[in-house]
C-alpha cells in the first residue's frame, strides 16, 4: 500500500508518498513562483503530481481541503489544484479522499492548531531528515492520515 499525500497550492504544492509501515519513500515540493501564467503553472503541478502516479503504485490520494481562507483568490486557485488532484486519481482509478490541516494536525501531531513549524520539527524528527519543506511536511502528516490510528506511531 502506498499512499499519496498532497498539500496543494498554485506556487507551492508538497508532495509524499508513504508505503508500508510508514516507510517515507517520497517528499517533494513542487514550486511555481518563478513561473508567470497560472494554466503553466498548473500544467507543471499536474505533470509532477501525475509522474508520482505513475512511477508508484499508489492505493491512495488524501489531499488537504480548504477549510477556510479570506483570500478568496487564494482559495480558488487552490481549489484548481484540488480540481486536478481529483482528476488524476479519477483517472487512475485511485480512491481519494480530501481532509482539513486541522484534521491531521489533531490526528498525528494531537494538536489541531500545530503551527507549520511544529510539523517540520515532527516530520524530521520521525523520520530522519536534515531539511523539509513545509509544504512537503505537510504532504507527510496528510498522507500519514491514510494509516489506521493503530498503526501510526511516533
Amino acid at each position: 500500500m502506498k499512499i499519496l499525500g498532497i498539500d496543494p497550492g498554485i506556487t507551492r504544492c508538497g508532495l509524499a508518498v508513504m508505503g508500508e509501515e510508514e516507510q517515507l519513500i517520497l517528499s517533494l515540493l513542487i514550486d511555481t513562483k518563478d513561473i508567470e501564467k497560472e494554466e503553466f503553472k498548473i500544467e507543471k503541478i499536474f505533470l509532477a503530481i501525475e509522474e508520482v502516479i505513475l512511477k508508484f503504485p499508489i492505493s491512495m490520494v488524501i489531499c488537504e481541503n480548504i477549510f477556510f481562507n479570506k483570500n478568496i483568490g487564494s482559495a480558488i486557485k487552490t481549489g484548481e489544484i484540488i480540481g486536478i488532484v481529483k482528476l488524476l486519481a479519477r483517472r487512475n482509478n485511485i480512491p481519494i479522499k480530501c481532509i482539513t490541516s486541522q484534521y491531521a494536525k489533531k490526528r498525528i501531531l494531537k494538536n489541531g492548531r500545530a503551527k507549520k513549524k511544529d510539523i517540520v520539527e515532527y516530520v524530521k524528527g520521525r523520520f530522519g531528515i536534515e531539511k523539509i519543506s513545509r509544504d512537503a511536511a505537510d504532504a507527510v502528516i496528510i498522507a500519514l492520515t491514510g494509516f489506521p490510528p493503530s498503526l501510526i506511531t511516533d
